[in-house]
C-alpha cells in the first residue's frame, strides 16, 4: 500500500496529468501527496553574453525570465490543490 506520494510541480505541461495521476492514486490508497517546486533563480539569471549597451535589455530578460517562472510555479500550485480538493486527499506543499 502506498502511503505518500511526491509530486513535482514544475510548471510544465506534464504537470497538469502528473497531478491528476498522483491524486487519483493517492485517492485510491489515501496515501498523503506532497507537492514540491524547485527553482534555480541562479540559472534563470543567465542570459547569455551581452553587448555594450544593452545592458537595460538584459535586465528585463532576466526579470522576465523570474516572472514567468514565478507564474508558472504558482499556476501549477493551484492546480495541485485543486487536484488534491476535488479527490479529497490530504496534500501539502513543499517550496525552495
Amino acid at each position: 500500500m502506498i502511503k505518500r506520494i511526491l509530486v513535482g510541480l514544475g510548471g510544465t505541461p506534464f504537470t497538469a496529468a502528473a497531478t491528476q495521476w498522483a491524486t487519483e492514486l493517492g485517492d485510491l490508497h489515501q496515501a498523503q501527496l506532497t507537492g514540491v517546486t524547485i527553482v534555480n533563480t541562479k540559472k534563470l539569471e543567465k542570459v547569455g553574453p551581452v553587448p555594450a549597451g544593452a545592458a537595460a535589455y538584459a535586465q528585463r530578460m532576466r526579470e522576465n525570465n523570474v516572472q514567468v517562472t514565478k507564474e508558472g510555479t504558482e499556476k501549477a500550485i493551484a492546480l495541485f490543490k485543486e487536484h488534491c480538493g476535488k479527490q479529497a486527499v490530504v496534500c501539502r506543499r513543499i517550496k525552495y
